[in-house]
């Protein structure tokens, strides 16, 4: 889980050219790195941050962008976190690299009560458990969960590889075995 207060560099590296975005900067760096070092591994993030139209349903959190223009220097700067709202909502762009990344939730910096929003990463976190990365699309996939074998109905995989549970783990042990066809 990735929780930010800002973008990228501040402005996402739009405002000076001595801090413009670097390629570790981009969110499909950050999956295609995970991939690599973990590819087992879904993970989502769920930034806390100058909400865009991207993650702010009825637009952007002009605002709060406002606000913190005033807090921060005065200047009318874009603060949204549009970078971090991009791996908060995984879109199919980001999911077609095929890493681990799957959706998290976004929150408004200038909230004056997070407790929804920490909620909403809960609950975003809980509905996550039932999303495994497995490291190829399987062959003869078997699923064992609290020592009873699922069948395909309770289970689904999609295009990027991420199986998900139709029944919730609920603290269950979870045994999957499968084999990865070879490329030639």
């Amino acid at each position: 889980m990735i929780l930010s207060d800002e973008n990228e560099r501040s402005f996402g590296g739009k405002l000076y050219a001595q801090y413009a975005l670097a390629e570790r900067d981009l969110p499909e760096t950050l999956v295609l790195t995970t991939k690599v070092k973990m590819p087992a591994k879904t993970f989502s993030v769920h930034p806390i941050v100058v909400q865009s139209a991207l993650t702010r349903a009825g637009g952007n959190d002009v605002a709060c962008n406002v606000t913190q223009n005033n807090e921060q220097s005065g200047i009318d700067f874009d603060r949204y976190g549009t970078l971090y709202e991009e791996l908060a909502v995984a879109g199919p762009g980001l999911q077609s690299l095929q890493g681990g990344l799957v959706k998290g939730s976004a929150g408004s910096i200038c909230d004056t009560n997070y407790t929804p929003t920490v909620q909403k990463i809960g609950d975003s976190i809980n509905k996550n458990l039932s999303v495994i990365q497995l490291a190829c699309n399987p062959t003869d996939l078997k699923v064992t969960l609290g020592g009873q074998v699922l069948n395909s109905s309770e289970y689904s995989v999609n295009g990027s590889n991420h199986l998900t549970l139709k029944v919730p783990p609920a603290c269950k042990k979870l045994d999957l075995s499968y084999k990865c066809p070879r490329n030639i």
